[in-house]
């Protein structure tokens, strides 16, 4: 079932739960982790496999394994839609606000002073004399004034047109009480929409950060992961560079870089780009000490492919100095320098893997507590939609008893009119027949 905008309390909300995507839950098989085959002799690890203790010894909580994770992309829509959402709901509550009547601030005011109607009506309507009677339009500008400042008089006049239900020019208690209470009516009615806006306003944001905490978690999440993969990637054939594939081959097999060198030919302790050239490929291919032949692609048993600028490439990394031949105590530096970056690099795909598992808990607790308020939000939407469902077939229902008993009274009383009728044509009859009879 695809996201989709439900009502809640009135509002449009972003509503993004259930059937969304599950991303894999970060675990790496071995091509991720930059594991060929048993073919591929450079990425066997020696080192014992990673086993996930906590996995093993504690049962997984249901509730992080039912969490449905979305993508940034996913978590930054579900923001945009409801930040323009929350900023529509604002424009609402600033056009609301800014509404202004005679009626409503009037209306306004006497809230206020929390003036009682009857007090209101009492002393509006008591002229000089000290008699209650009826309230002219001239009196009810001069009342109306002295509790607001309103100086455009034919709001003031068209309101009392709107009250004077007689139009005799004055308005009597009776008149002056509804007109009292509309007023304060309007003023409850702006005051309403007031909180239902604002109301609206601040459902959002409680909601977007939550989006926001999430997608915060999963960026992180995926930057880890980019940066783990790339890592890892940089010791595979035909992606990674031969310099750090070949210090990543000295660490696994445990190679000291002493004792490869004993192995490797050299003419009066320097090593020129052939001579390098044999020993690379001597070693890439677990023949230490032997001749490899030169060749233009060196192709292994595990199918691996190597071309001979890329070694030529590594030669000139170590080649310091530009001179065309390596020496034996430049090529220890060299080489130790290899196997001391692919350590390192090594340790830091360790501690990004290890990372990654906070990383991976925190960014679905994030996702939980906001799938958690989508399906209440959503679980509430479709309870006010089947309240409202009911309400409207009550209200048709009552309708439908109001037409039938109005149908009941007019049949009723057409029966009676027909009886009465009935009854009086009878009497004339009666009498006309003992008019006859004399």
């Amino acid at each position: 079932m695809p996201a989709r905008v439900v009502a809640y309390k009135g509002v449009e909300t972003y509503a993004a739960v259930a059937k969304l995507k599950m991303r894999s839950d970060a675990t790496l098989d071995s091509k991720d982790a930059g594991l060929e085959d048993d073919k591929a002799i450079v990425f066997v690890r020696d080192s014992k496999p990673v086993v996930n203790k906590e996995k093993k010894e504690k049962k997984a909580d249901p509730f992080m394994l039912n969490v449905k994770m979305l993508t940034v992309a996913e978590l930054q829509k579900m923001i945009d839609d409801l930040t323009r959402a929350r900023d529509e709901s604002e424009v609402k509550l600033i056009a609301i606000k800014q509404v202004s009547s005679f009626k409503i601030d009037l209306g306004e005011t006497l809230l206020k002073l929390k003036i009682k109607v009857p007090d209101l009506v009492q002393t509006w309507a008591t002229n000089a004399k000290g008699v209650v009677g009826e309230i002219t339009k001239m009196d009810f500008r001069k009342h109306a004034r002295k509790v607001l400042d309103w100086q455009n008089v034919k709001d003031i006049d068209a309101f009392f047109s709107e009250v004077d239900a007689d139009g005799g020019g004055t308005l009597d208690a009776k008149e002056l009480t509804v007109a009292v209470q509309k007023l304060q009516d309007e003023a409850r009615s702006k005051e309403e929409q007031l909180r239902e806006a604002q109301q609206k306003v601040e459902w959002f944001l409680p909601r977007i950060q939550l989006a926001q905490a999430a997608l915060d978690a999963t960026v992180a999440l995926e930057t880890m992961q980019r940066r783990e993969h790339e890592l890892s990637n940089c010791t595979k054939p035909g992606i990674g560079s031969l310099d750090k594939i070949f210090g990543y081959l000295m660490i696994i097999r445990g190679t000291k870089v002493n004792e490869l060198l004993t192995f490797w030919e050299h003419t009066n302790r320097e090593v020129d780009k052939k001579q390098f050239k044999r020993n690379v490929i001597n070693y890439l291919n677990n023949k230490d000490g032997a001749k490899g032949k030169d060749q233009g692609k060196i192709k292994d048993q595990g199918k691996i492919l190597w071309e001979e600028e890329e070694i030529d490439e590594l030669y000139n990394l170590l080649d310091c100095d530009g001179g065309g031949t390596i020496d034996m105590e430049e090529l220890q530096r060299g080489l130790s320098k290899l196997r001391d970056t692919a350590q390192e690099n090594d340790r830091e795909i360790r501690r990004i893997q290890t990372a990654m598992g906070d990383g991976l808990k925190l960014a679905k607790t994030k996702m939980g507590a906001l799938q958690t308020q989508l399906e209440k939000d959503e679980a509430e939407a479709n309870d006010l939609a089947k309240r409202a469902l009911l309400e409207e077939r009550e209200k048709k229902k009552a309708a439908d008893a109001a037409r039938a008993a109005k149908l009941e009274r007019e049949e009723a009383a057409l029966k009676k009119k027909a009886e009465d009728e009935a009854a009086y044509e009878a009497k004339i009859a009666a009498r006309r027949a003992q008019n006859a009879a004399k």
